[in-house]
């Protein structure tokens, strides 16, 4: 479906749009998704600049145009204007938003859930005079929250009940700055930059002369000025909380937070929370779920992600920087708000593994398994997944098919789990079947020297090691089909080898 551009959404943000150069850096700065963007980059050419600065306003005008949920002209307008009337198209831009939108409902146990836009507005936290809804409205409004009854068919999308309605806050802005990084690269070359929208970061690669951006982190207690800072590249920092966005009334603070298991607003004791993940996506998903969560099951949640890192200030606890740290809550706390004062990430952007390349030798890796195995001169289907992952779980009956009818053939599938802690690992295969070989990767070690960005992910490899295809992500319709034409060549090569 063709969106036109909103003439307000373009005009504040052309309007309020800068570009400037200071110590070998060109900063975009403009007014977009409800908050002041920034972007940081380095260009071998002003020419060169300026054309990215303009696709940069040209895309997030469009961006804005068709996702923001207070247009009635927008996508998600039009979805909510036609709840428990029509469908509405979508375009494969669209459909990969919402298929995240799965992935992100299920990862977190239906946490986040992008139908709760019904309790949103009840809880009108910006009224000047705000009102403590009732509890029959609450409960009105809940029973239209549920993303799981949302139907969605290929190139469409439909709220069946009137009333319910849709809202990608907490991943829409995070969305966008992941596409955005990933534009830079691949269509303008662009290899180190630093995008910040409303505390929400991406850093790629360093500034001229440092080895990592350094980015502060808003101390909740004082808003404004910095409790620690994070020196990160190729990596993501997004933070949530409620110590800027909230009301009062009759002494009792309410978060802008729904918690929509209750209906009402996040009351735990947190205060925000701060997560490092190679996603902005994730990270922000990761740092809203646990606020809501509150610090115990908040930090295990982002523990369960192999490549994230969180810390949480609550109202009575927070670090200070006295023989680095003094935290008096939990070890789990220290250990995590450790990573805020001395860390400082390096991994590469992408994969370091490619086709007709080496793959690492699995025998050097620490990896755990129920069964013993021989890979020696086998050809490989090695497939990284987690427990969290939905394409994960949907590839698995597709996975036990093909080692089915390729078992004779020297063919062995292996399922490398990246999940950190073994037992969401164990519940995931007692409720889904698996015919194939296992492994826990429990030191992330093999996990990092592949630098894997996304789940699922998975390799074909020759009988001698040799990489013959990669692929990222599972497709219903073309995944089996790819898996199969690699094996088969693989297969046909060994024959020839062996002379049958």
């Amino acid at each position: 479906m063709v969106i036109k551009t909103n003439k307000i959404v373009e005009e504040r943000t052309r309007t309020s749009a800068r570009l400037n150069f200071h110590n070998d850096l060109y900063e975009a700065s403009f007014k977009a998704l409800g908050t002041n963007c920034s972007v940081k980059y380095k260009s071998t050419s002003s020419k060169e600049s300026n054309n990215f600065f303009s696709f940069i306003l040209n895309w997030i005008v469009d961006f804005e145009s068709r996702y923001s949920r207070y247009l009635d002209s927008s996508l998600i307008g039009l979805i909510n204007s036609n709840a428990g009337i029509s469908p509405v198209e979508l375009n494969k831009d669209d459909e990969r938003l919402f298929t995240i939108c799965d992935e992100m409902h299920f990862f977190t146990r239906g946490i986040f859930d992008p139908t709760a836009l019904p309790l949103i507005k009840l809880w009108n936290w910006n009224s000047k005079s705000p009102v403590i809804p009732n509890k029959t409205s609450i409960d009105l409004a809940k029973k239209n929250v549920n993303w799981k009854n949302v139907v969605r068919k290929p190139g469409s999308i439909f709220l069946p009940d009137k009333g319910m309605e849709i809202d990608l806050g907490g991943i829409g802005k995070e969305y966008a700055i992941d596409q955005l990084v990933q534009m830079a690269v691949t269509q303008h070359g662009i290899k180190d930059l630093m995008i910040d929208f409303g505390q929400d970061v991406f850093a790629l690669g360093s500034p001229s002369g440092k080895p990592a951006w350094h980015i502060g982190l808003d101390d909740a207690y004082s808003p404004g000025s910095c409790w620690a800072g994070v020196a990160i590249n190729n990596h993501s920092v997004a933070s949530s909380g409620d110590y800027i966005r909230s009301f009062v009334l009759e002494g009792i603070r309410y978060s802008h937070i729904i918690d929509i298991r209750s209906g009402y607003p996040v009351c735990n004791g947190s205060r925000s929370v701060t997560v490092i993940s190679p996603s902005c996506a994730m990270a922000g998903i990761l740092s809203t779920t646990a606020f809501i969560l509150g610090v115990e099951k908040g930090l295990d949640l982002i523990e369960s992600y192999y490549r994230a890192e969180g810390c949480v200030t609550t109202d009575k606890y927070r670090a200070k920087q006295v023989n680095l740290m003094n935290m008096l809550y939990h070890k789990k706390i220290i250990r995590v708000i450790l990573f805020c004062l001395i860390l400082s990430f390096s991994s590469l952007g992408f994969s370091q593994i490619k086709v007709n390349t080496k793959f690492p030798d699995l025998n050097t890796f620490k990896l755990e398994s129920n069964e013993s195995y021989d890979l020696k001169g086998k050809i490989l289907l090695i497939d990284f997944w987690a427990s969290w992952c939905l394409p994960c779980k949907d590839a698995f009956p597709i996975l036990n098919e093909i080692q089915k009818e390729y078992s004779k053939k020297d063919v062995i599938i292996l399922g490398i789990n990246v999940d950190r802690d073994k037992k969401s690992m164990s519940r995931f295969l007692k409720k889904n079947n698996c015919d194939f070989l296992v492994l826990h990767d429990a030191s992330k070690d093999l996990v990092s020297k592949i630098d894997i960005k996304s789940l699922p992910t998975s390799f074909i490899v020759s009988p001698n090691g040799i990489i013959e295809s990669v692929h990222v992500g599972f497709n219903k319709k073309t995944t089996k089909k790819d898996y199969i034409s690699s094996l088969n060549k693989l297969i046909s090569q060994k024959s020839r080898k062996n002379g049958k």
